[in-house]
């Protein structure tokens, strides 16, 4: 079960599955009730941090029989999950779902894990340590496993791997308990495992030991005899092992285990042991293990303090008893040059010189014939002496296997290059700092603020161990919060105050200083520049940016050296291969760049570059390669973030507008809420006599629009047209932004002249997606007046869509097409369903986030109109959707919708109460015809019995309130109706 990423508002959830499901929280047991809720949950704890598939998902749940609605109602199952472990602990992949737990919150993952911590202290004869861990282990079991999972196959195989995992680990406690010498508290646990399975020699066989050593010799003869009875039934005779106990037994020999002592001390090698458990990283152990049983050599790479050496020694731990030559570690940390290499592995091996040989020959013959592990530990400085030594003796020494530890790969042919990667922020990250911090601090008890606190810090220190190690350390004279707001000045914070430890590790930037002064000048000079990138950039960016002074055509030579020297961090993947930095080597870098006295030109040219790729990437937007320019933005997005970030900075409200423009389109259909704060910046860098430009104010008139704040969108698209030229195009932002507001908010007598101005300046207009504004602005307005022009002014929009290609602007034309439809007499519901069908697929392609959820409140009321059996479930689905896109206008119009539904069908209730906070807050959205609609609907609730009371707790609602009580009710309708569905079939 890997790792995974788990919020830390979730961080004090156990899930229990050894046994019938259990969920405990902070404040005692969560109840999953529901038989499918315990299902999908199962299935997410079971596969914690992987993403669970709605097809897996839909198999667990009803095998080759799904309902036609299986999507909807697992969706609807995930909310009701949601509001009982919290909004973020499952969260929504683009195939599936995931599971965010800390990684000992499943049980079955923290069993497989104290079960490895077991067998790694039992290999290197740490028996009475072994004996606790599995001890631990064995306490978590509580019966069948995945127990809700039934005879669903894939949980069938799961729960058969963790029941032969049982029944090892209960022979390996006996074993350990036997070797630490606890024969007598054993005794009668080895008797009822014989019982409960007597075929298994292994138990016999301990259980004959313990017996023996308790001078039980006797009765360890007669449960060697009762053995050989079981295995007789089936024409078996006992093996070898226990053959041989009964021997020993009979001559009163005893085998138990030399004791650790002795048996440490007569082990070769030199390997050291670590004064602090590992925390994490048992998968990564079990990994290296499997690759040097096929590999010769094995290199850990990594930045420096991601834990090289820690694994490495780990990794050697385990492989103890494999190498009967011994395990030999070679520090060169201390070396200091190549010259030293050589005499530092020869007097670590105690090998002379042999008469006509070099010393390197010397050590090679030393070792022909044996059987050994050597490790190699950080070899970055004096890569050239280690990588020819190493080929020596991968080439003479038949029995000899290797695993380095450095910054960079020695290059060999046959070597397997690991990355060692940082530890998952909100999982290993938390569980190593708490484990240090307790060290530091015997008492330190995080609360949930601090872990949220601490979660935020290993992310800062991207999850690097030896940063999270010194943060902690600090916890003593300090607190978790007041640790994450100094580490602006992470490095002056993040040092030692003991001894412990290399000199290298004593404080970050000691760490960073050794990397960095193994690069060359020019290497050093990128790196620097290399700092002025937030997130990832490609190798254009790096050309563009950082290549003043450089030869332009050694940059991507440069680059490769630093990936390699785990200074830069490369990703590759179908969108082609990008670079980043670690925050700490960023924030490294950058004090580096202000001491070169280079930073503001960097920035400089970083903006020019980021807002040269933003106008490209608007320019593709416009057209069939829109998904191409969607990929382009998300991987620039925090690029233009910094570049718009030195705009306001440098007050530079040129640069400010255009980027802003140049992100709008991609910012629209994402609905980025963050662009409503660099438009509210850009518009604050603005004066009287300059101030922003008109198509400025008309976006943030749109994200008011969209926030529901429309008085202030108004005011804001009327200050952009008075600022402005009157013949200035860029006014047809806040144009069209005016009739949307008044046509959406009712006022169609308001929008009559903005739309006006919208329809009179389509023809000018170049830029498609201006185009597309004016278009939507003239279809509102004649939505709202439902004026005759509707039809053709929706064909003359879907004509226009289709000639620029883009996806966006055809699900917004398939969308018009269903208000068409709807709005025609008499209407065609089923026709306009189809329409926002298709609308709703186009969006969800192109990922416009904006258009989804317009087509979404077309399906819920076409759905509703038409009374199809899913229309329940899918106006859960959108109002989830629109809620957690925080789109409060369509949000609103949403729920007005779903009250219609619920009053009209399954609960008028519940209908009540939202039209009761509907009524109260909320201005009728559309023309005459929503305000007659509206008017209906109220006095259709107002005949009810109780209304006032029922429309009186919805006014007393906040708008978030009001959601989460319709989205629960829509949940209990879902679920009920799938229950009836269920005992129909």
């Amino acid at each position: 079960m890997p790792a995974d990423d788990c919020p830390a508002g979730t961080s004090t959830i156990r899930f229990a599955l050894l046994g019938p499901l259990e969920v405990t929280g902070p404040d005692g047991p969560v109840m999953i009730t529901g038989p499918k809720e315990r299902i999908v949950l199962t299935v997410l704890a079971a596969w914690a941090g992987e993403v669970v598939s709605i097809d897996r998902l839909t198999d667990a749940l009803w095998a080759d029989r799904p309902p036609p609605s299986d999507v909807k109602v697992i969706r609807n199952l995930v909310s009701q999950l949601r509001r009982v472990l919290g909004a973020t602990a499952i969260e929504t992949q683009p195939t599936g779902y995931v599971l965010r737990a800390a990684p000992d919150a499943v049980d079955a993952r923290r069993f497989d894990s104290l079960l490895q911590e077991g067998r790694r202290h039992a290999a290197s004869g740490r028996w009475q340590a072994g004996a606790d861990a599995l001890a631990a282990a064995a306490a978590l079991w509580r019966g069948s496993p995945l127990e809700a999972l039934g005879e669903w196959p894939p949980g069938r195989t799961e729960a058969a791997r963790l029941e032969e995992q049982h029944r090892c680990l209960v022979e390996e406690w006996a074993e350990a308990e036997l070797a630490c010498g606890h024969h007598h508290d054993v005794v009668g646990r080895l008797a009822a495992l014989v019982e409960a399975e007597p075929l298994r020699e292994r138990r016999w066989s301990m259980l004959m030991q313990a017996l023996y050593r308790c001078g039980r010799q006797a009765e360890a003869l007669r449960a060697f005899q009762r053995a050989r009875t079981a295995l007789a039934e089936l024409g078996l005779e006992p093996g070898p092992e226990l053959a041989a106990m009964e021997r020993d037994v009979s001559l009163q020999v005893d085998r138990s285990p030399a004791p650790p002592e002795v048996e440490g001390r007569s082990r070769p090698g030199n390997l050291p042991k670590p004064a602090t458990e590992l925390v994490g990283r048992v998968t990564e152990v079990q990994e290296r293990v499997a690759e040097l049983s096929l590999h010769r050599l094995v290199t850990l790479t990594g930045a420096g303090g991601v834990g090289k050496t820690r694994l490495a020694i780990e990794v050697a731990w385990s492989l103890v008893e494999d190498f009967p030559g011994g395990v030999w570690m070679v520090e060169l940390a201390p070396v200091g040059g190549p010259d030293a290499v050589v005499p530092t592995m020869a007097s670590m091996l105690s090998v002379q010189p042999r008469r006509g040989l070099t010393m390197e020959q010397s050590i090679v013959e030393s070792v022909r014939d044996r059987h050994l592990l050597l490790v190699f530990d950080n070899c970055e400085h004096v890569l050239a002496p280690v990588t020819r030594l190493v080929e020596a003796l991968l080439s003479d020494c038949p029995g000899v296997t290797v695993l380095t530890t450095s910054r960079e790969p020695l290059g060999i042919p046959g070597e397997w290059v690991h990355e060692v990667p940082s530890l998952d922020p909100a999982t290993e990250g938390v569980e190593l700092f708490c484990d240090r911090a307790v060290a530091a601090d015997s008492t330190f008890t995080p609360n949930d603020e601090d872990r949220l606190a601490i979660t935020a810090i290993c992310r800062r220190v991207d999850g690097m161990p030896l940063a999270i190690e010194l943060a902690a350390a600090r916890i003593r004279a300090s607190s978790p919060a007041v640790l994450l707001s100094r580490l602006d000045d992470r490095f002056r914070l993040l040092r030692r105050n003991g001894r412990g430890g290399p000199p290298r590790h004593q404080t970050l930037r000691s760490t960073v200083d050794w990397s960095y002064e193994l690069l060359s000048e020019d290497e050093r000079v990128l790196f620097d520049r290399l700092s002025v990138f937030a997130g990832g950039f490609d190798l254009a960016a790096a050309d563009a940016v950082c290549c003043e002074g450089l030869d332009p055509r050694d940059i991507a030579g440069m680059l490769d050296s630093l990936v390699a020297k785990s200074m830069v961090i490369v990703d590759r993947s179908s969108h082609g291969v990008r670079y980043r930095l670690l925050e700490t080597l960023r924030q490294y870098g950058h004090e580096r760049l202000q001491v070169r006295a280079e930073a503001d030109v960097l920035r400089d040219r970083h903006l020019r570059h980021y807002l040269s790729v933003a106008s490209r990437a608007r320019t593709l937007w416009a057209g069939p390669r829109q998904l191409e320019a969607h990929t382009i933005f998300d991987q620039a997005w925090d690029n233009l973030r910094a570049a718009h970030a030195w705009t306001v900075a440098t007050t530079d409200l040129a640069s400010a507008d255009a980027l802003v423009a140049a992100t709008g389109p991609h910012a629209w259909c994402r609905l980025r809420h963050e662009h409503g704060d660099w438009v509210a910046q850009c518009l604050a860098l603005g004066t009287a006599d300059r101030p922003a430009n008109p198509a400025t104010f008309g976006w943030a008139s749109f994200w008011m629009f969209i926030a529901g704040s429309f008085d202030q969108a108004i005011d804001l698209a009327h200050r952009g047209i008075e600022v402005a030229d009157p013949d200035d195009p860029d006014t047809i932002w806040c144009w069209s932004s005016l009739a949307w507001t008044h046509s959406i908010t009712g006022r169609p007598e308001a929008a009559t002249s903005p739309a006006r101005h919208a329809r009179d300046a389509l023809g000018g207009l170049e830029d498609p997606f201006a185009r597309a504004w004016a278009h939507t602005a003239v279809i509102e307005h004649a939505v709202s007046n439902e004026g005759p022009t509707l039809s053709s002014e929706v064909s003359r929009y879907a004509e226009f869509a289709k000639a620029v290609g883009a996806p966006s602007l055809l699900a917004e034309a398939a969308f018009y097409r269903g208000q068409d439809l709807l709005n025609v007499q008499p209407a065609r519901p089923a026709d306009a369903l189809a329409a926002y069908t298709e609308g709703l697929g186009l969006a969800r392609m192109a990922g416009d986030i904006h258009s989804e959820g317009k087509n979404l409140i077309g399906v819920i009321v076409t759905t509703g109109f038409l009374k199809t059996p899913e229309a329940v479930a899918t106006a859960h689905e959108a109002l989830q959707r629109l809620y957690d896109n925080r789109h409060r206008a369509l949000l609103v119009i949403a729920v007005e919708t779903v009250a219609g539904l619920l009053f009209l069908t399954t609960n008028p209730e519940a209908g009540a109460v939202a039209y009761g906070h509907i009524d109260a807050h909320h201005p009728v959205y559309g023309g005459e015809r929503a305000k007659r609609n509206r008017a209906a609907a109220l006095r259709r609730v107002a005949e009810q019995p109780g209304a006032d009371q029922l429309m009186e707790r919805g006014a007393a609602m906040t708008t978030d309130q009001i959601v989460t009580f319709v989205l629960d009710e829509l949940a209990r309708q879902a679920s009920t109706a799938e229950e009836g569905a269920d005992v129909l079939a």
